[in-house]
């Protein structure tokens, strides 16, 4: 009860990799990153998937129950573009390697074989139904 710590030397702290991403990879000066008004996501109805081009980078956009969820438009397992997906309540079927993936939950794979894989989240923002979408600054 009356020891209030141990020191050691030699030992250092493991770091831990959070996937945290700063908010200034959303921002760039000339306009290449940033945040995107997505005027098609108001055309959007429930259950729909939709390809979208912003710039340099495409995403997929999917809307459930009025929320809408967006993604890098690339298939992990494949690598293919997944904006003619199949949508089947919450699971978005890659068209060519048929992985699964549950939009709700940040894109992970259902698939036994592959659940180490997920899509890419885009941040996204409805502001008094505005539908705005993150897209990151993208290197070289």
């Amino acid at each position: 009860p009356d020891v209030m710590g141990i020191i050691t030397d030699g030992v250092e702290e493991p770091t831990v990799e959070t996937g945290f991403v700063p908010l200034s990879s959303f921002e760039k000066p000339n306009g290449t990153g940033g945040w995107h008004e997505v005027r098609e996501a108001q055309l959007m109805g429930a259950g729909q998937v939709r390809g979208v081009v912003e710039g340099n980078l495409r995403m997929v956009m999917c809307r459930l129950d009025g929320n809408w969820y967006a993604y890098v438009d690339q298939c992990p397992g494949c690598g293919n573009a997944l904006a003619e997906a199949g949508l089947d309540a919450t699971v978005l079927t890659c068209p060519s390697c048929h992985k699964r993936f549950d939009v709700r939950q940040a894109g992970r794979c259902l698939d036994q074989d592959a659940t180490a894989l997920h899509l890419d989240p885009l941040p996204l923002l409805v502001d008094k139904g505005v539908v705005r979408v993150a897209t990151p600054v993208l290197s070289g």
